[in-house]
């Protein structure tokens, strides 16, 4: 008798012990799964290092307060008070600022993503929402602080400001300028580009177009080593699957080419954030 409830006591252990080893295992699974799931969402901040400010970062309250402000402002006055103009005048975002309220309304949310600092500047960002029936467009706003540290949206990368605009390059017209872009590798070599061995070739595309560029860079080149480096940073910020790649590019179409295909020239920024110098060195022009 003694036996027989060894032998249950042992088998009810046993069953138990198996239990917890497979929850174990579902939990760690699950956690690993959310984990990534969570990496994937742009809503999300992916963070290596801090750039070094006298200035406070605003809060998640404060940054959201100042980017609905920012997409309301409807005379020059609050442009100017909300916005890193950059390169584009307070009439011409006024402009662009009541179209976009016009075609898209209120929006219908935001998340703060937080601390993204790149291109060595202090950046916080919140991803905006908008409801266009069953679904939700989206657009990151980037702040930075002016030099006495008030926060601003910056516009042109707000606007996704492209010199000149996506739909020239597009149609060939522009044979030079800066864009905007999500970047990913390619294959595509023919024309003055056909030599895999002299150059790198990227698709070059835009949200809400379904156009896309070709860009190369030189092999060895500054371009080339500032585009693979900006491939590296955001994989290392756990986006380790992540296949596109926002940058600021100045691009040309060198004779021979197709319309689409362009050399980059230089890389402007790791994002649409433009600082003083240029992300594969040197100042910008």
């Amino acid at each position: 008798m003694n036996a027989l409830i060894g032998v249950t006591m042992l088998i009810f252990v046993l069953a138990l012990l198996a239990v917890l080893v497979i929850s174990s295992m579902w939990l760690s699974k699950r956690q690993k799964i959310n984990a990534i799931a969570l990496a994937e969402k742009p809503e999300h901040a992916w963070i290596v290092e801090r750039i070094k400010s006298k200035f406070k970062s605003p809060t998640e309250d404060e940054a959201l307060a100042i980017v609905y402000s920012s997409v309301a402002a409807s005379d020059e006055a609050s442009v100017k008070k909300n916005f890193r103009l950059g390169s584009t005048d307070v009439a011409t975002a006024l402009k662009y600022l009541t179209e976009q309220h016009a075609k898209r309304g209120k929006p219908s949310g935001a998340s703060w993503i937080g601390s993204i600092d790149v291109n060595d500047m202090l950046i916080e960002g919140v991803l905006l929402k908008w409801k266009n029936g069953d679904d939700i467009d989206s657009r990151h706003v980037f702040l930075t602080p002016n030099e006495r540290g008030v926060w601003q949206v910056d516009f042109d990368s707000f606007a996704g400001k492209c010199m000149p605009e996506w739909d020239l390059f597009v149609s060939g017209e522009a044979a030079e300028g800066t864009v905007r872009i999500w970047f990913s590798s390619d294959n595509y070599y023919n024309g003055p580009f056909v030599d895999e061995n002299k150059w790198v070739c990227y698709s070059m595309a835009r949200p809400q177009s379904d156009q896309i560029l070709t860009g190369y860079c030189k092999v060895g080149s500054p371009q080339a080593a500032a585009m693979s480096s900006i491939m590296q940073r955001l994989r290392m910020k756990g986006k380790s699957n992540r296949s596109s790649f926002p940058a600021t590019l100045e691009i040309s179409r060198p004779e021979g080419a197709e319309r689409r295909q362009y050399e980059i020239k230089r890389v402007l920024a790791e994002d649409w954030v433009l600082s003083d110098k240029a992300y594969d060195g040197g100042s910008l022009r």
